[in-house]
């Protein structure tokens, strides 16, 4: 006689409660707003997954997970998540190296400073300078308008001194940095994880 599979019953009760992760810089409030499940609907790994998707594309965590498990005989919905390790404020330095066909060198250094806003909406405000055959100055103010993050602005602001050799006979004759200033605002909302519409003034 052929052995007889046992079909394990499927546990059908909702959610008595969802858990979010314990956070130390990134604002409760905007994860909590990017979490569709809830207590009292049925497990749905495809919504559960989309959860996670979302949580992950803020980036603000190295990785998310998620996993069910009984307490007390309640089914609890975990979330974890690892916000990321490195410094949110930190330093960043490049040096880039570069020749034409003249056999000339070009060497350009660059840094960026992102700072993170510590408050229920988060952002960043980020700073890149370079240094080189142009000197280039930016800022970028970005903050989402809502706890979802669903619209966002974004104020720009930058300076650039590109340097021109000006040639005379094959021999550089002399050097000029031409002064640039630009700023901008965009206004936008984002189209899930697909990425988001912005328009610019």
């Amino acid at each position: 006689m052929a052995p007889v599979a046992k079909a394990w019953p499927v546990d059908s009760r909702p959610l008595a409660e969802v858990r979010l992760p314990q956070l130390q810089r990134v604002s409760p409030e905007v994860v909590r707003a990017q979490v569709r499940s809830q207590v009292g609907q049925q497990p749905d790994a495809a919504r559960q997954e989309a959860d996670v998707r979302r949580l992950y594309a803020t980036g603000d965590f190295e990785r998310v997970g998620y996993g069910l498990f009984d307490d007390a005989g309640r089914r609890v919905l975990s979330f974890d998540a690892v916000e990321k390790s490195w410094a949110p404020n930190s330093c960043q330095f490049g040096l880039e190296e570069g020749a034409d066909l003249r056999g000339e060198s070009r060497f350009e250094l660059a840094g960026c400073v992102p700072a993170h806003l510590d408050h229920s909406l988060g952002g960043e405000w980020r700073t890149d300078l370079r240094l080189g055959t142009k000197i280039i100055c930016s800022t970028e103010l970005y903050q989402p308008l809502d706890v979802a993050s669903f619209s966002l602005s974004r104020l720009t602001g930058s300076w650039i001194g590109p340097i021109i050799d000006v040639f005379c006979r094959r021999a550089a004759g002399a050097s000029y940095v031409l002064h640039e200033g630009r700023a901008g605002l965009d206004l936008g909302a984002r189209l899930g994880g697909a990425g988001s519409c912005e328009s610019a003034y």
